[in-house]
């Protein structure tokens, strides 16, 4: 990130195994992982890949957007959920 991959991107990472792709988290698992932090990576996947060259559809920003913030609350409460499951099992 910050860019959208492009469609040799997508195309290699599809050849590699990749389902999906995500625009920073790994980056920012490395850094919490070497300062020792225990990590749950969740990504909201808010648009498909373009995969071929001649297609007349492409990744609007506004619309990773507007998924995003249709999808907000649900993903808060995914979150609250776990971190209350986490103080249960805690006790």
């Amino acid at each position: 990130g910050p860019c959208y991959e492009t469609i040799a991107e997508i195309n290699m990472l599809r050849s590699l195994g990749g389902d999906s792709v995500g625009m920073s988290i790994v980056h920012e698992v490395t850094l919490a992982a070497h300062c020792g932090f225990r990590i749950l990576g969740l990504a909201l996947i808010t648009n498909k890949c373009l995969s071929e060259y001649d297609s007349t559809v492409e990744a609007v920003h506004e619309e990773v957007i507007r998924i995003s913030e249709l999808k907000a609350n649900e993903l808060q409460q995914l979150i609250l959920d776990f971190v209350g499951a986490i103080k249960t099992d805690q006790k």
